[in-house]
């Protein structure tokens, strides 16, 4: 069976369109994908489960505490310093579980409603010596002012950046006033602090800057999400196909479409919470954002905002090698630091993994998050190039087991 990526990648974009986290659109394209594995031989498997309707919303709690622990701190009296604590506190505690993708509660906070993973095995040939989980998300993003350009892009980085410092320091100074209120209050100590309290006041404008930035972008339409993430469920599910009909030897295929990415991988922290006893000696290979017009194909060198993680070493290094044995596909490693992927997710929770994300020369996703993230503006060769890249990949490393196999016997 040939490649069927773009067909597949054209009628999400195009046929369903946009496809919002947890919509009617986000459950179509989850129905597409189970009718593609039916149709390939392979039986789906459908795993509802409740996430977030926004993936910003906790960000504007985080700012919103933020801002009102600076004011509290400037009220008089002792009381107020520890208030300013509890609040900036928790909001960094916050932050940092919502970007490392656990339970929060500002998380909690937003509505939830019903969302999905579709996904099925393809069995080996032979003896099953490794389970490969492939992964791709089926929803597309919202058009948020921070991502309309190349200029917005850059200052909500600036902006998001200092947010982040501010969050990370301020309970840090609060705690430090509160334990010099609490060891003596006379102390000449506490009116130097004070009188230079007024430095804190400089992350007042980013963190509402960070708010109404949070804000806006649940006020905005969904994206056509072309590149991201029709061109990755495309290959996926391509993928798929092509494997039913040639299985591997000794690598069992686990093909996921998942849902509601766009809002905090919240499909795949489901797939791991069901899966998880099944997962362990499990690697992983994350699709997303592949198809864009100036990518090549582009695995990541490491992912994460704050903290930082590497891809699996033995699929890095594969990956590596091929690219320096088929120069024509134009394959190269780039870091993916300014938000996350599934990938993200699959090596917080302990999975070898490695990441595909289409990642221009000059360190750009073209198209992201924005309302040209449309099927005219993909670019077929680098979706056929992306797919070939992984397929061989995969034959390959089923080879090396295959070979490993071999020489014990």
């Amino acid at each position: 069976m040939s490649s069927r990526a773009v067909e597949h990648l054209k009628y999400l974009s195009t046929i369903i369109g946009p496809r919002g986290s947890t919509t009617l659109q986000e459950r179509e394209a989850a129905t597409y994908a189970q009718e593609q594995f039916k149709e390939a031989g392979l039986e789906p498997i459908w795993d509802s489960f409740m996430a977030p309707i926004s993936g910003w919303k906790p960000f504007v709690f985080v700012s919103l505490s933020g801002i009102l622990a600076i004011a509290f701190s400037f009220f008089p009296g002792w009381i107020f310093p520890p208030i300013a604590f509890l609040l900036s506190g928790t909001a960094l505690i916050q932050m940092i579980a919502e970007l490392y993708f656990f339970p929060n509660l500002f998380q909690q906070m937003v509505p939830k409603k019903l969302s999905q993973n579709v996904w099925t095995k393809v069995p080996p040939t032979k003896e099953s010596k490794q389970i490969l989980l492939l992964a791709a998300h089926l929803d597309s993003h919202r058009t948020p002012w921070a991502f309309a350009g190349p200029l917005n892009f850059i200052l909500f980085q600036r902006i998001s950046t200092v947010a982040m410092i501010g969050i990370i320091l301020l309970p840090f100074y609060f705690l430090a006033i509160s334990i010099i209120f609490f060891v003596d209050i006379e102390t000449s100590l506490i009116d130097t602090i004070l009188g230079y309290q007024w430095v804190i006041l400089v992350f007042i404008p980013f963190l509402f800057a960070m708010f109404l930035i949070a804000y806006q972008a649940d006020k905005t339409p969904f994206t056509h999400g072309a590149n991201d993430n029709a061109s990755g469920a495309g290959i996926l599910l391509s993928l798929a196909q092509q494997l039913s009909q040639s299985p591997l030897d000794n690598i069992e295929i686990w093909a996921l479409c998942s849902g509601c990415e766009e809002v905090g991988v919240h499909g795949m922290q489901a797939f791991i919470r069901k899966y998880n006893r099944q997962l362990q000696g499990v690697k992983g290979i994350s699709i997303d954002n592949v198809g864009g017009k100036g990518a090549g194909v582009c695995f990541t060198s490491k992912e994460g905002m704050i903290f930082q993680f590497s891809p699996d070493q033995m699929l890095f290094a594969e990956a590596s090698s091929l690219a320096k044995s088929e120069p024509t596909l134009n394959a190269y490693t780039k870091p993916f630091t300014v938000l996350h992927t599934e990938g993200t997710c699959m090596m917080v929770n302990k999975i070898p993994t490695l990441s595909f994300v289409g990642i221009t020369e000059d360190g750009r996703l073209p198209h992201w998050h924005q309302k040209s993230d449309t099927f005219d503006n993909i670019d077929p060769q680098v979706v056929e190039n992306t797919e070939k890249f992984i397929l061989t990949l995969i034959r390959k490393l089923d080879q090396k087991l295959k070979s490993t196999t071999d020489t014990s016997q």
